[in-house]
């Protein structure tokens, strides 16, 4: 859920803030166009934000800090059982923000 709230294109949660800017950017003759934009740009920076915020929970989340005498594997951030558990729930959500 955190990584399609991303508002990336192509994931989930990028076609509603791409509409709601749009909106904004266009909005009806009998609105304030500067207020509108002014929203436009609030919005555009609250994206920014959570993404930022949502990248940081997924690897507080699933990155744990490694122990220094832990043997490091050649590729150490992902266990087998963590790149199971995430390669179908990164295909679903590319496939449903796609689709």
């Amino acid at each position: 859920a955190a990584v399609a709230s991303l508002g990336l294109p192509g994931l989930a949660g990028f076609w509603g803030e791409m509409l709601a800017l749009f909106g904004a950017f266009d909005p009806h003759d009998g609105l304030s166009r500067p207020a509108f934009l002014t929203f436009m740009a609030i919005a555009a920076f609250g994206t920014l934000l959570t993404a930022a915020y949502m990248l940081i929970v997924v690897r507080r989340v699933c990155m744990g800090a490694v122990r220094q005498d832990a043997p490091q594997p050649p590729f150490a951030d992902v266990r087998t059982y963590e790149f199971a558990a995430w390669a179908p729930l990164v295909a679903l959500t590319v496939v449903a923000g796609l689709w």
